[in-house]
């Protein structure tokens, strides 16, 4: 089955690009263009497509303002496409808060090299965003009723580091979860398949709405109970050895893409299993792709705990699907049990 596309963006020329790079894959067609939100609007109705591509920039109506409107009485899967500087990338945030699947970059100029670029990021995007689970902005999961429930996951007795991996959808789940985390909890390293920029912004935004200390990690950093640090876009983050009172200590490198990812989840928790064993906790969330599977098993195979967010909450259920099928001791968990469940930790 083919997959209508729309394309929003008030550049012919970018809008003529885009047009050709989804074309060239034989299960997308894109069935409508407009120039500006209005436009866009009608497209919408008279085409319907299944999936959008929104330009971060746009006139009349910005780009960011039309997503929430689109979000909150149409929701569709939406790609937010975004030239990669310091304002961009804090509306591409935005975007991810309200809903948008995932978000590109636009490249600096026509060349060949940054049309494939931009085709090699797109389209595996558009085919995430094709199976999203897309729900209404207003519409907010009732975490009164569900905190009554029972949580039938077992941690263990120690916890020394929590490591995380997320993708398609992690932004929004990460935000959801540590608005409601405990200080106190033991150190925790993120990776997140974000762009430079946009992890710098993101790593901010978690620390403004968290009673933990959240930043983006550099070189040689060291993370401590009650901190997080998050892998910044285009490094590979890893633990570096056991750590100490001052803390654990990890390292960046720029050695080449894992599962097409850099920062990637693997590294992240391979390096951390060889170090804390059976104290370690791993957690995979939302996202497309396999990339933190491997990782798990090292994880599970040193003694460790790993768990993974159920389908119904995933906007993809793509990582955690690979945990859940080749991960035996992996448990499933719902996304607004996470920070409950952590506080048996503390």
């Amino acid at each position: 089955m083919v997959t209508k596309v729309g394309i929003v963006d008030d550049s012919v020329i970018a809008r003529s690009v885009l047009e050709e790079i989804i074309n060239s894959d034989p299960e997308f067609e894109v069935v409508g263009k407009a120039g500006d939100p209005y436009k866009a609007r009608e497209m919408i109705f008279k085409k319907k497509p299944d999936v959008l591509t929104l330009d971060v920039e746009m006139p009349r109506l910005d780009g960011i303002s039309f997503l929430k409107s689109l979000m909150e009485n149409y929701p569709l899967p939406v790609i937010m496409v975004s030239s990669l500087t310091q304002s961009n990338s804090k509306k591409g945030i935005r975007a991810l808060e309200l809903g948008a699947v995932d978000v590109v970059g636009k490249p600096a100029g026509d060349s060949r090299d940054s049309i494939k670029a931009l085709s090699d990021d797109l389209l595996p995007k558009l085919h995430a965003a094709a199976e999203a689970n897309v729900k209404p902005l207003k519409v907010e999961e009732k975490r009164a009723e569900k905190e009554k429930e029972e949580i039938d996951v077992s941690l263990p007795s120690t916890v020394d580091l929590i490591v995380i991996g997320s993708s398609t959808g992690g932004t929004k789940a990460l935000r959801e979860i540590f608005e409601y985390m405990n200080p106190d909890l033991p150190p925790i390293l993120i990776c997140q398949h974000m762009p430079p920029l946009f992890t710098t912004h993101f790593s901010k935004g978690l620390d403004e709405i968290s009673k933990l200390k959240v930043r983006e990690a550099k070189e040689k950093d060291r993370v401590s109970s009650g901190e997080v640090l998050l892998a910044p876009g285009d490094y590979h983050m890893v633990v570096s050895a056991r750590g100490s009172s001052r803390g654990v200590p990890v390292e960046l490198n720029q050695e080449e893409e894992i599962n097409f990812q850099r920062p990637a989840v693997d590294p992240l928790f391979e390096t951390a299993a060889s170090y804390f064993n059976n104290k370690l906790l791993g957690i995979v969330l939302t996202g497309m792709g396999k990339d933190g599977r491997d990782g798990a098993k090292h994880i599970s195979e040193a003694g460790g705990t790993v768990l993974y967010q159920d389908e119904e909450s995933c906007s993809v259920f793509g990582m955690p699907k690979q945990v859940k099928e080749n991960v035996p001791d992996a448990q499933e968990v719902r996304l607004a049990d996470i920070p409950k469940l952590l506080d048996r930790l503390v």
